[in-house]
């Protein structure tokens, strides 16, 4: 079948920008998963019912070959995604640690699904982005158990510093990009020679993929028996040349501004639709809240918990909103007019005025 094939026999123009840029990687000598892509061509039996699910579960059979019925990842592969300006991250499913057939098949339906969902749609309207203009491949990848996993940038998103800012948990990474977990996080700067093994090794192939595509990159990455693993590589999007403010006590920041405003504190849905014009947004809780962009749109600046590398922090700087990341046990008010004054790693919290 034409439509799934090994991800370096693939042709480029059908496999979407994910699974482009790995492609690059691994032509270049960088350790990938072994992955193969449902073409774009496949997406239009998909919009055609009838001969879609014989269709599916011929492909589901091939996976399973091609694996040899090991578990699998299934991650979509747009052509809008990963771009220069355009991350979309968070937008589109992925699914890891896949075995059963029903798994694996729900899975790719549901990439698909996330193609033209609310938040993708609210994304793009929000960038200018027609998605009828747009293709998405599905990329099929082994299953990975990583020891330790992460996000390495390999300049800082915030003002562009020349140093790597690595976030990572031990297992998996998948709650670090998703903002869900608070992670370790390392500061390297390029004249630093790091301590440990790992970090330096990381670091050093960092520069090389920095060089593969000649401007520096989001990095997801994992370590397996002291063996470094590269799942995804796309541009940063936000880094700006001149930022002038103004430090203020504690926090991290995620991107710089200052902004003055009544604070709202989110804990759950119903609280992001009472958003309005100038807002401050306590967001308590990260999940979920793509749906919800044309909202958060509106506010003047953010503070949230979670990690400066994760989703919804690419997507905030993105729509050049001001944000800082602070800890769970720090209490917010609600209704305090607040300043939030942003700077470089160490900014802000919030100052009355």
């Amino acid at each position: 079948m034409i439509s799934f094939q090994e991800l370096k026999k693939s042709p480029n123009k059908k496999i979407g920008k994910k699974a482009l840029h790995l492609k690059v990687l691994q032509k270049n000598g960088v350790h990938i998963p072994k992955s193969f892509v449902i073409t774009t061509d496949f997406q239009e039996k998909y919009y055609n019912k009838q001969s879609f699910n014989q269709a599916l579960n011929r492909i589901v059979f091939l996976i399973k070959k091609e694996f040899k019925n090991k578990s699998v990842v299934i991650r979509s592969s747009a052509t809008c995604e990963d771009s220069q300006f355009f991350s979309f991250a968070g937008q589109y499913s992925s699914f890891l640690n896949l075995k059963e057939d029903k798994d694996i098949k729900e899975a790719i339906l549901m990439c698909y699904s996330s193609f033209k969902s609310k938040n993708a749609k609210i994304y793009s309207k929000l960038n200018n982005i027609n998605l009828e203009n747009e293709k998405i491949a599905i990329l099929v990848q082994e299953f990975i158990p990583v020891e330790k996993a992460g996000v390495l940038f390999t300049a800082n998103p915030v003002d562009g510093k020349d140093e790597f800012i690595i976030e990572f948990n031990n297992g998996l990474g998948d709650k670090i990009v998703s903002g869900e977990k608070k992670p370790t996080t390392l500061i390297i700067r390029k004249t630093q020679q790091a301590k440990e093994l790992w970090v330096k090794k990381l670091c050093k192939q960092a520069i090389s993929i920095k060089k593969i595509f000649n401007t520096n990159q989001d990095i997801e990455w994992g370590i397996i028996n002291n063996e470094i693993c590269i799942f995804q590589s796309r541009n940063i999007t936000t880094i700006k040349d001149k930022n002038y403010f103004l430090e203020v006590l504690t926090g991290i920041t995620g991107y710089k501004g200052i902004v003055s405003g009544e604070l709202i504190v989110v804990n759950n849905e119903k609280d992001l639709r009472k958003i309005k014009q100038n807002n401050i947004v306590f967001l308590k809780k990260t999940k979920n809240t793509f749906s919800y962009l044309n909202l958060l749109k509106k506010s003047k600046g953010i503070i949230m918990t979670g990690g400066m590398l994760s989703h919804v922090s690419i997507i905030l700087r993105e729509l050049q909103i001001p944000f800082i990341l602070i800890d769970k046990n720090i209490k917010i008010k609600n209704k305090n007019k607040i300043t939030l004054c942003l700077v470089n790693k160490n900014g802000l919290i919030c100052k009355k005025i």
